[in-house]
């Protein structure tokens, strides 16, 4: 069996505590290696000096384990602390910090178009790229939130929900088409349930509202949902350019209020 080594190569120093344990051993070394029955004197020995000496020295190891443990606790906490501190200096020096807005402004919209090309994927209202972005730092924050066209794409989709609309979403909701500013939208609605929800209908009205700046529109719903209450309202939609729907019925609807810019 090999010894373990520290880790500059050397082994470790064993302890006075381990080679006394040791030495003390060395004489039951026979009754170790068979099955012989011990003597009195060595039965005696065992039970009176030896075992109640080994509880002890384990007792030892293990309250310096514990000490030896919250010292190397404390110590990485303070490597962290130590890390994150260079970090922020490394932060403040750092080029990044001397590129304009306008360059950032670029690539904020060119990671919103990348995520936008595979919308069917994964795009979803808010946009991830320009959502993420918005959380790092307050200066990214105002960026982001004057970057109106990045918060104009609308895609609502309630086909086999993980979990059920609720208070949460309408307020979203209401953020992204407060940070559209007066952008044009480019709407998606993809409704197959079977029920009529109230925090869908919310999410539907409010969309439906701004359907005076509609660039484009794409509204799929249930034929059983197919109400007044479930459709774009009579409105003039002088911007839309282009509508899609299975249903002629909607596209209809949405085509003959849309006017002429």
């Amino acid at each position: 069996m090999q010894s373990k080594r520290s880790p500059c190569g050397a082994l470790p120093r064993r302890s006075a505590r381990l080679e006394r344990q040791e030495q003390t051993a060395i004489p039951f070394h026979r009754l170790s290696m068979s099955n012989l029955p011990p003597t009195d004197r060595e039965l005696s020995d065992i039970q009176t000096t030896i075992l109640p000496t080994l509880d002890h020295d384990i007792l030892s190891v293990d309250a310096a384990v514990t000490a030896a443990r919250l010292a190397l606790e404390s110590l990485e906490q303070e490597q962290d602390a130590l890390v994150n501190i260079k970090q922020n200096y490394e932060s403040i020096i750092s080029t990044r910090r001397r590129i304009p807005p306008e360059i950032w402004s670029e690539i904020f919209l060119y990671g919103h178009f990348l995520e936008s090309l595979d919308w069917k994927e994964v795009f979803h209202w808010p946009s991830r790229t320009i959502w993420q972005l918005s959380q790092v730092c307050q200066t990214w924050r105002n960026l982001a939130f004057s970057l109106h066209s990045c918060w104009s794409s609308i895609v609502l989709e309630f086909k086999q929900l993980d979990r059920p609309a609720s208070e949460r979403d309408v307020e979203l909701l209401a953020f992204v088409l407060e940070r559209s500013h007066q952008h044009l939208l480019d709407v998606t609605i993809r409704d197959y349930n079977n029920d009529d929800l109230p925090f869908i209908r919310r999410m539907r009205e409010k969309v439906f509202a701004e359907s005076h700046r509609w660039r484009t529109a794409h509204i799929e719903v249930n034929s059983v949902l197919c109400s007044p209450l479930c459709l774009p309202p009579p409105a003039p939609r002088p911007y839309l350019a282009r509508a899609r729907s299975s249903s002629s019925s909607i596209i209809s609807l949405v085509t003959t209020t849309r006017g002429r810019r």
